[in-house]
């Protein structure tokens, strides 16, 4: 019912023939003997299937989801120092740089979350118009593929480098600057694709309102502002909690190395360990993302007073 063209062509008589190819003044009276059930089947003319799950939710707010992980995972690869005597195997890595590189694997995790609820709440008759055009429904899906999954071949690079040690190269070529350079591209086209391209072409039911380009640059800079603020804020409350699994004497895994998870990882106590640090650092996920709408309703009443 949102697309005139579409409802005008589903609308057909049990003989097959439509009902809008009957002459104007005679369609009134035909409506009684109108195939209902064939014209309004959920699996011919539905855009999208009505599931009672969160995969819809996520589907219709995945970027706000994403934005949140990245900026949350950045400010725990600032806090989250390595220790002063450290091995050379450590989960999160040696350096600044290789840490804050295991940022770029949310672009294949998010690819493959945005997907599963894309099929999720897809209609029957969406897949099906995909199968006809099989050719350039794979060579698209393929090319996103390719981009999101590549952050997850360079990491591989840029931790066996590490790994290695400093002024090791594969192949005697290509070294861990190179390889992290290369990394932190494709993670940021992968990001950008994911944030600014949000939608398919089947996901556009309407055309989206026009804005003019004032406005649109103030909200940029609102959402900027607002977001540096939360997260300058937010890096004493991360400080708070990393003190606090300290304190607790829980283990944190990033600051361990590889060998020793590999000897204690079947302990009993290792594993209560990491579930406490995990509870601790999701709940902390979570009251991340609220409080942005606090931060919103901060900004525009700032704005209002302004």
């Amino acid at each position: 019912f949102c697309q005139p063209e579409r409802l005008a062509n589903g609308l057909f008589m049990p003989d097959g023939t439509s009902l809008f190819k009957t002459p104007h003044h005679q369609r009134f009276a035909v409506l009684s003997k109108l195939d209902w059930a064939g014209s309004l089947s959920s699996h011919e003319v539905k855009t999208h299937r009505e599931v009672h799950s969160l995969w819809g939710v996520f589907a219709s707010t995945h970027r706000v989801w994403l934005l949140h992980s990245v900026l949350f995972c950045c400010g725990l690869c600032i806090v989250v120092q390595a220790p002063a005597q450290a091995s050379k195997d450590l989960l999160q890595g040696n350096s600044f740089a290789v840490r804050c590189s295991a940022v770029g694997l949310l672009v294949p995790v998010h690819g493959l979350l945005w997907s599963f609820a894309r099929w999720e709440i897809n209609s029957w008759k969406n897949m099906r118009w995909g199968c006809s055009h099989i050719c350039r429904v794979a060579l698209r899906d393929a090319s996103l593929g390719l981009l999101w999954f590549l952050p997850l071949a360079t990491y591989c690079g840029v931790r066996y480098c590490d790994a290695m040690g400093v002024g090791e190269k594969i192949l005697g070529v290509v070294g861990i600057i190179e390889l992290l350079a290369l990394h932190f591209f494709v993670s940021s086209v992968g990001l950008v694709s994911q944030l600014l391209a949000p939608a398919r072409k089947s996901d556009k039911l309407w055309r989206l309102t026009s804005v003019p380009n004032k406005q649109r640059a103030l909200r940029y800079v609102f959402w900027l502002v607002l977001l540096a603020v939360k997260m300058f804020v937010s890096m004493v409350i991360f400080r708070a909690v990393l003190e606090e699994t300290v304190a607790l004497d829980l283990i944190t895994p990033g600051r361990e190395s590889i060998s020793e998870i590999s000897v204690l990882w079947y302990s009993t106590s290792w594993g209560a360990d990491v579930l406490q640090w995990l509870l601790l650092w999701s709940m902390s996920f979570f009251l991340f993302v609220a409080d942005t709408g606090v931060w919103y309703q901060a900004g525009c009443t700032i704005l209002g007073v302004a």
